[in-house]
């Protein structure tokens, strides 16, 4: 068997075979089934567009992420952390070790 990989795909396909540039795929997370990973990038492309083209995040700034160990959050507080931003975090009391990682 070859590696478990993961797409962003801009145009849905029903092909058997594809034919896709390299930086559009990922090794898949071997602690996180198949269904899950492929979400993941989707995930990032949310939180990195609010971020970037929404509220124009630049370094420096100030940003509260409600909800912060969910799919979107979290990649989130990722990319904010790309942009040097100021971040604070709400999250459940049993999340919290997770988020401040």
């Amino acid at each position: 068997m070859g590696w478990v990989v993961f797409a962003h795909l801009v145009k849905i396909l029903v092909e058997n075979k594809i034919k896709i540039s390299q930086k559009s795929i990922a090794l898949a997370p071997k602690n996180v089934d198949l269904e899950h990973s492929a979400a993941i990038p989707q995930v990032a492309n949310t939180s990195l567009l609010a971020l970037r083209n929404i509220a124009s995040l630049r370094k420096g700034h100030n940003l509260l992420i409600n909800g912060a160990s969910g799919g979107v959050a979290t990649t989130a507080l990722q990319n904010a952390s790309i942009y040097e931003a100021e971040t604070s975090a709400v999250t459940s009391y049993r999340n919290i070790d997770w988020i401040r990682e």
